[in-house]
């Protein structure tokens, strides 16, 4: 910031021909102040409320515009797959998490963080009919980088959260069987 600052006062005494600060002051010329005051530095990703350790997978709420969309999808995470299995998920609905973005979410992770993966209830999961969850990898593994995400209907989560849990399927397993959509509706 003083190089910036420096380089302007300095253009601004030659576009007044004056050679000096002192000049400029005498003549009256150009007001000229000694410092300018630094822009404060805004960190781009603000410090959110750690994500708590749950048991099972967690379900984060982060759009709360529509309270029943939230229980819809809720009601279609728990429901059984058609070969029976469930999603053994912890629904976390806490309006500290509201509007969190992924960086502010990799940044919230603490270091003992128990889970590969976050499943994400977001505007877009709300917004939509068939409620397309985003799924974010929380560390890097050989098949994608923390932050990787995909969007998966509710449907199909329970696949998701037990292939992923036990490490049976990598996240690009998923990843890489979305839709033209970016969503994954399943392997067919």
């Amino acid at each position: 910031m003083r190089l910036l600052t420096s380089t302007l006062l300095f253009a601004l005494l030659t576009i007044s021909g004056c050679e000096s600060h002192e000049q400029a002051q005498k003549e009256e010329s150009l007001v000229v102040t000694d410092t300018v005051p630094e822009t404060p530095v805004v960190n781009e990703v603000t410090e959110m409320k750690p994500i708590p350790n749950t048991d099972d997978t967690p379900v984060m709420r982060t759009d709360f515009s529509n309270r029943a969309a939230w229980e819809a999808i809720c009601k279609a995470v728990q429901k059984p797959s058609p070969e029976g299995f469930e999603a053994y998920v912890t629904f976390i609905d806490d309006r500290a998490f509201e509007g969190m973005t992924k960086q502010q979410l990799l940044a919230s992770i603490p270091n003992d963080y128990p889970h590969t993966f976050i499943i994400i209830v977001d505007q877009k999961a709300t917004a939509e009919a068939e409620h397309p969850l985003l799924i974010v990898n929380l560390y890097g593994d050989p098949s994608a980088d923390p932050g990787a995400e995909f969007r998966a209907v509710s449907s199909v989560i329970q696949d998701i959260q037990n292939n992923l849990s036990i490490a049976n399927m990598d996240f690009v397993d998923f990843s890489g069987a979305v839709d033209g959509g970016g969503v994954f509706r399943g392997f067919r």
